[in-house]
Order: C-alpha cells, then structure tokens, then sequence
C-alpha cells in the first residue's frame, strides 16, 4: 500500500531504476505510486522515458525525455525540484536523466500533498491497480529488466549520488 512506500511530497527526491532494455526497445512502468485517483509514475513508451504526476485527476503534469533510450544497461532517472521544502502542495521541477545526461525536463504547478488514496500501492515493475497514467492501462508491465530501483529523500543532489555510486562501483570491482 501507499503508506508503506517512500514519502515523496513536498520534498526534494530522486527516482531511478537500474534497467537492461533489449534491442528493439522496452515499453512499461518502472516505478509508480497510487492511480487514476492521483499519484505518480515512472515509465517507458514508445521508447521514450516519463515522468508523471497525476493531480486527482484534473490536471497531469508530465514530462518526457527528448530522445529514445538505446538499447543495453542503463541508470534512468527522475529528479525533483520542489519550490518549496514542506510547503502543502508546493511545485517544482522535474530532470529526467539517462545515466548523468540530462535528457528532458519540466515543470508541475502543485503536488498532492497528503496520501494519492486508500487503496492503491507502490509498485515496480508494473502499475498493478487503477493506471496513474492516461497514456497505458494497468498493469502495463515492464518489457525490460530492472536490476534495482532506488527513491532518495536525502538532500544530496542528483551529482551527489552519481558520483557515490561511482566510488561503490569502483571499491566493488577492486575488492573482486
């Protein structure tokens, strides 16, 4: 359920999913929380990476990336800006990332501030309820591989984690 997922409103946070797209490309939900109601999601379509964030489903905020995804292994990545730290409902930016390179970005006026609904759930690898996002139904699974997903609430920036996943990385394959 929602309660049990990272708490992501009104709060700088980073969103990424280690993933392998196949040749031919991946289509599917990586990351989402809550649903038709409201809530937010992480995806691929079409090739292409998104963002979104469902406002009781009057208004969608959503931002795509600006290239297809290649094929391989790749860090994908969705970070927010907010206007304001803890300020109900505040606004911000969103950067979507392919590995480091900034590869769409955008803007939401406001954010659900309290919980998306009583019964929906945080889910990866597929959207398992009502869709968050009008642009698929449920449970629109992930056609790729996802490794790993991380959402970050710390005040480290995006550069921050870049660089101390390097560092594990690099003390990994020296302590081989």
């Amino acid at each position: 359920p929602e309660r049990s997922s990272p708490y992501t409103k009104n709060l700088h946070h980073t969103i990424a999913a280690e993933v392998e797209i196949p040749k031919g490309g991946a289509e599917g939900v990586l990351v989402c929380c809550g649903g038709i109601g409201g809530g937010f999601t992480v995806f691929m379509k079409g090739g292409m990476l998104y963002w979104e964030h469902n406002y009781y489903n009057e208004v969608r905020y959503r931002v795509s990336s600006t290239a297809t995804i290649p094929p391989g292994r790749q860090v994908l990545s969705a970070e927010v800006k907010v206007d304001k730290e803890g300020k109900f409902e505040t606004g911000g930016t969103v950067t979507l990332r392919l590995g480091k390179k900034a590869i769409g970005e955008g803007r939401f006026e406001k954010q659900i501030g309290g919980f998306f609904t009583a019964n929906e759930s945080f889910d990866v690898g597929c959207d398992t309820c009502s869709p968050v996002s009008d642009l698929y139904e449920t449970p629109f699974a992930f056609t790729g591989t996802i490794f790993k997903v991380m959402v970050d609430t710390s005040a480290a920036s995006f550069e921050d984690l870049a660089e101390h996943h390097e560092v594990r990385a690099r003390f990994a394959m020296a302590t081989q």
